[in-house]
């Protein structure tokens, strides 16, 4: 099914949420096209959560990809990106950071890298370094207060293990309670969680996100 009568109301409802109109009609189309978008305004403050989830390659890497593309030349961007892209004919995970472009390979063969120096999860390796230089520019870019922050994305490893971009992911949504305690606004960033659509639950608890504070949008 489609939004339709629903559009008008959920466009005025996302304009006052984010006060950017560009936004709101990117997150409408977002949402005709199945990716299933959560907001919440943190704590009625500045600081906007969105929870952008779907499956597994369902598209959410790319969807947020393309709008931030669109959004760069407007406003400022930062964070990670993590895609898969085509090496040697096989599918491997990368991170792209958005600020400048700058991109590394994630995903590694277990042979690759002695033990120490890669994180494994079932079949998949992932280079701890390169998680390392990625939650530091997830960091700065939030420290600079760039508009709009990528974190992509966050999953068991975060969750679980306390792995991967838990650190960064920690440190900007602790913002979260800061603000309740402090009753004021630090902060004017929409920040963009990447999340497979059978966690978010999970998420919600483990960073203390009100499910009352939270908006849902899908077609």
């Amino acid at each position: 099914s489609s939004l339709g009568q629903y559009r008008g109301p959920l466009l005025d409802q996302l304009v006052s949420i984010t006060r950017d109109v560009a936004l709101a009609h990117r997150i409408i189309h977002a949402a005709s096209r199945k990716t299933f978008w959560r907001y919440t305004q943190v704590g009625g403050f500045d600081m906007v959560v969105v929870l952008v989830t779907g499956g597994v390659h369902s598209g959410k890497s790319t969807g947020v990809g393309e709008w931030v593309q669109q959004q760069s030349a407007a406003h400022s961007v930062g964070g990670i990106l993590s895609p898969d892209e085509l090496l040697e004919g096989q599918k491997v995970r990368h991170m792209v950071h958005l600020a400048t472009g700058t991109k590394r390979q994630l995903q590694v063969s277990k042979a690759d890298l002695p033990d120490e120096e890669r994180i494994d999860i079932c079949d998949y390796a992932f280079c701890k370094k390169v998680f390392d230089w990625a939650n530091e520019c997830i960091l700065r870019d939030f420290e600079r207060g760039v508009e709009y922050l990528v974190i992509d994305e966050v999953g068991p490893l975060e969750i679980r293990r306390g792995s991967g971009l838990a650190e960064s992911t920690r440190q900007v949504l602790g913002l979260h309670q800061q603000q309740q305690q402090q009753q004021r606004s630090t902060k004017d960033t929409t920040i963009f969680i990447v999340v497979r659509e059978k966690m978010v639950g999970e998420l919600m608890q483990h960073y203390n996100l009100s499910d009352a504070d939270v908006q849902s949008f899908a077609d």
